[in-house]
């Protein structure tokens, strides 16, 4: 086998490991196995992690995952998703499920123009899923 399949069993074994066996955090784990990963190039280390994170930076779907999050995250600092649960509970929270009807009608009506599934998950998930905790 090839020095990458080898990096790309070691990133995953990493994150495994990180994540489930020792219950830390996935991004933790993720970051650990890109730093692993990078010392594959051996003294190339550096060169490698930095083309890496360019090449990443210049995908449209790491763009999209990460101004998802940063939206996400504004979201809730600023209190919009907690508004945004209490006005859809006084609407829905009466009707047994009202928090998944309203995700799947959210994606089914925002998934089509925007083509993109993860994205609208990640959108309307951050809305929806602590509505799903608080309700039960």
């Amino acid at each position: 086998m090839g020095v990458a399949v080898w990096a790309l069993l070691t990133y995953i074994c990493v994150i495994v490991v990180w994540n489930a066996a020792l219950g830390r955090n996935i991004g933790e784990a993720m970051l650990l196995g890109f730093v692993v990963v990078c010392l594959f190039g051996g003294g190339d280390a550096l060169a490698v992690a930095g083309t890496g994170l360019f090449d990443a930076a210049s995908e449209e779907v790491v763009f999209a995952a990460l101004a998802f999050v940063f939206m996400g995250y504004l979201l809730t600092e600023l209190g919009l998703i907690d508004r945004q649960v209490s006005l859809l509970n006084a609407v829905f929270g009466r009707v047994r499920g009202g928090a998944g009807y309203v995700s799947t009608a959210a994606a089914a009506l925002l998934g089509g123009p925007a083509g993109s599934g993860s994205g609208i998950a990640a959108s309307v998930g951050s809305v929806t899923i602590p509505w799903m905790i608080r309700s039960r």
